[in-house]
């Protein structure tokens, strides 16, 4: 039977990595990865149009590129399944990231991915040692028309709202689909 050190302190510990990853990334803090990852960690986004590379280069390129093309995003993440081995550790945790665009369209991408992560205990605690993701899906929804006016159009048109609604979104994948933007980071550089 595992003692209560065991149960508690490292997944606590490896949890809270997790979660300071998010946290830093959603408040654009990317210095506090400093404190998540070993310098020569590997870190490896390419399955959801990112790069790959050491840490130094990935810090440098999140803070280049989510300002740039992203308003916000939302880390949610799901529950890790983590498995510890002395002094090393790893997780799998799921991940739900809503990401909405800059620009004149709005549009949100939602990205569903799995984070593959190691770990290592060093004398500051346990810290990352390679991130990979692993696309699950993505999708960009395209926000044309609220409902408010969806009811107002409606109202003059004499359809009710849901069959406006419906001829909106036929409409939206008409726009989306000319507009050159994919599933995935379209237009991110790759560095």
């Amino acid at each position: 039977m595992l003692s209560l050190e065991e149960i508690s302190r490292p997944p606590f510990e490896l949890q809270h990595l997790l979660i300071s990853y998010s946290e830093a990334i959603d408040r654009r803090e990317f210095d506090e990865l400093d404190a998540i990852f070993i310098p020569d960690a590997y870190i490896d986004y390419r399955e959801t149009g990112g790069i790959d590379g050491q840490y130094p280069q990935i810090k440098a390129w999140l803070a280049e590129v989510l300002p740039t093309y992203f308003t916000r995003n939302a880390y949610m993440l799901g529950l890790p399944a983590i498995k510890i081995a002395g002094d090393n550790a790893t997780a799998r945790t799921f991940c739900f990231n809503p990401m909405v665009f800059k620009g004149d369209k709005p549009s949100t991408m939602q990205v569903g991915l799995w984070y593959d992560d190691e770990f290592v205990r060093t004398a500051d605690g346990w810290r990352m040692s390679r991130r990979v993701e692993i696309k699950c899906y993505d999708k960009v929804l395209w926000t044309v028309f609220t409902y408010p006016l969806l009811s107002f159009v409606a109202a003059i048109s004499r359809n009710s709202p849901q069959q406006t609604q419906q001829s909106t979104v036929g409409r939206s994948r008409e726009v989306f689909a000319g507009s050159g933007r994919s599933g995935t980071m379209g237009g991110c550089p790759r560095t």
